[in-house]
């Protein structure tokens, strides 16, 4: 089955350099004079979400680790943009970043929640049920402390953070997606850790180009 995130996915990387690694901080190659950087062609398409149920029956304890985390990890983004998008004097650029990462991420917030209902998990985010692994809280980089420092930075600065802890967030992202690719069964699952990989992996590129040099 073709997934119109997947689609979307691979026009977003289109000449870029891939990223590699969750635990480092990628990077752009190194840029040149302030007068000769281009920033990266990134199409700003939308993620839509797939199915809103997962192939019944297939799905095995990695796949509930995966929506637990991934869940987790789009709400702490969605409170983080919602910081960003309440200041002013931010740079449009971040504040379109954040936009569209809310856009993308709400749908999926709804669509794990309707996986995990579906596979009857009734606390996902305490601890995993009928077998199933807790996500792992190392994974969860963006913490209170994270969205008490932004509310409190203004202007550049605030861009400045809301850039640097997303980034850490994609990371982190990332390492999970990658988790679920390995070990998870259900296809549609994978399917969207794969598509999370690849944008995540393009954000992360623009997110730097953003950043201060």
């Amino acid at each position: 089955m073709k997934h119109p995130r997947l689609l979307a996915a691979a026009a977003l990387l289109a000449g870029v350099t891939t990223v590699t690694g969750c635990a480092s901080n990628p990077r752009i190659a190194e840029p040149g004079p302030e007068a000769t950087r281009t920033r990266p062609s990134l199409t700003p398409g939308t993620r839509s979400a797939g199915s809103s149920e997962p192939t019944s029956g297939s799905h095995n304890a990695a796949d509930v680790t995966f929506a637990v985390a991934m869940l987790r990890h789009h709400e702490h983004a969605t409170q983080l943009s919602d910081k960003l998008l309440s200041k002013q004097g931010i740079d449009p650029a971040v504040t379109s970043l954040a936009t569209r990462m809310k856009a993308t991420q709400g749908p999926e917030i709804d669509q794990m929640n309707t996986w995990l209902t579906t596979w009857r998990q009734q606390d996902p985010r305490l601890q995993a049920r009928g077998g199933t692994a807790e996500a792992d809280p190392d994974d969860d980089p963006a913490s209170q402390t994270d969205l008490d420092a932004l509310d409190h930075a203004i202007g550049a600065d605030a861009s400045k953070l809301f850039l640097t802890t997303m980034i850490k967030y994609h990371q982190g992202a990332l390492g999970i997606a990658r988790r679920e690719l390995d070990e998870g069964q259900d296809g549609d699952v994978k399917q969207i850790a794969l598509t999370i990989t690849t944008l995540d992996q393009a954000q992360i590129i623009e997110m730097n180009w953003l950043l201060p040099h």
